[in-house]
């Protein structure tokens, strides 16, 4: 394929512009899908999601069982329409609980089906061990499990057990023809703990580890789809690996060589701009000392010429007195 230049316009370019008219005029539609139990906020949240109040009858939580209940609404905003369709799940989460046996075992074969269908793998209670054989083989035929939980105690009879009040009545926890959570804790904790841990480690584990090492670049083939040896692609990458560790501690040693070389020529640099200054400063000082001494010995000449010229002064003065004294006499 080339790129042309065009010469001209040509007009093509308002095709952007011809596609949001087009959708303007026909407007648009959206669906949305809200889940949740009777009162815990759905309508509210619709109301603010598009700044308005739907019309909306409230349900009751005495639903024979769950329907979709859709709406649709016209609204507008500037000129852009939109068709908007919410479904409601009247019932959900007020009937979860209540389903027969026989529904239930549908249900549970409309589950596992699905997860067959999408290729979708769940745990299995092992077989393999003479033990727990047979208990096992019996509660891989209940999966999946439909389990209630439950923190509150309920009287029943005599006694306080585990269970959830309904409007209809109580489910217990623990009563196994109410629920599978016996089962459960029993397949979970007393039965089977090890062997989920084993599988844990032995199968998600090193699948995790194994998707984590092709995205390493450890793969089980070659480019050409041949089988090839995981330890020597493991040596091979430790040698690639050290090799570059070994050249990075190279460039690392000779840039730290090169500073170290670096600062002590600085250092040299300094000492010799110190010992010139050292040098100076003692060449000034002996010259200040030498004419400190000149200009003392010139003082203590000029102190001697002076004293002896005092001294003949003195003497000159005492022989004058004399002979003025001879004058009277």
């Amino acid at each position: 394929m080339r790129t042309l230049s065009l010469s001209g316009h040509v007009g093509f370019d308002s095709l952007p512009d011809q596609l949001v008219s087009k959708s303007v005029s026909q407007g648009f539609s959206f669906n949305i899908l809200c889940v949740g139990e009777t009162g815990i906020g759905k309508s509210t949240l619709m109301n603010t999601l598009f700044n308005t109040t739907f019309e909306n009858e409230e349900a009751s939580h005495f639903q024979n069982g769950v329907h979709l209940r859709p709406r649709t609404y016209s609204l507008q905003e500037s000129n852009v329409d939109l068709q908007l369709t919410i479904v409601d799940t009247v019932g959900f989460g007020d009937q979860a609980d209540t389903i027969s046996k026989s529904e239930l075992q549908k249900f549970k074969i409309k589950i596992m089906s699905e997860l067959v269908s999408n290729g979708v793998q769940i745990y299995q209670f092992p077989t393999d061990d003479e033990a727990v054989a047979e208990i096992n083989s019996s509660m891989n035929a209940h999966l999946p499990f439909a389990v209630i939980g439950s923190s509150e105690e309920v009287k029943i009879g005599n006694k306080m057990v585990r269970a959830r009040q309904y409007p209809w009545g109580v489910v217990q926890v623990e009563n196994e023809s109410h629920c599978d959570f016996v089962k459960l804790r029993e397949m979970l904790i007393r039965v089977n703990m090890l062997d989920l841990r084993e599988q844990t480690h032995a199968r998600h584990y090193e699948l995790y580890r194994r998707c984590k090492l092709e995205e390493m670049g450890f793969k089980d083939t070659d480019p050409d789809s041949e089988p090839f040896s995981l330890q020597e692609t493991y040596v091979a990458k430790r040698r690639e690996f050290i090799g570059e560790l070994q050249l990075k501690e190279e460039q690392m040693r000779q840039m730290f060589v090169n500073k170290v070389k670096e600062t002590e020529a600085e250092l040299k640099e300094k000492e010799r701009e110190l010992h010139e200054r050292f040098e100076m400063l003692k060449r000034t000082h002996q010259e200040e000392k030498r004419n400190l001494e000149e200009k003392r010995r010139d003082l203590e000449e000029e102190m001697n010429t002076f004293n002896r010229r005092k001294v003949a002064a003195e003497t000159l003065q005492s022989l004058q007195g004399k002979k003025d004294k001879e004058k009277k006499t």
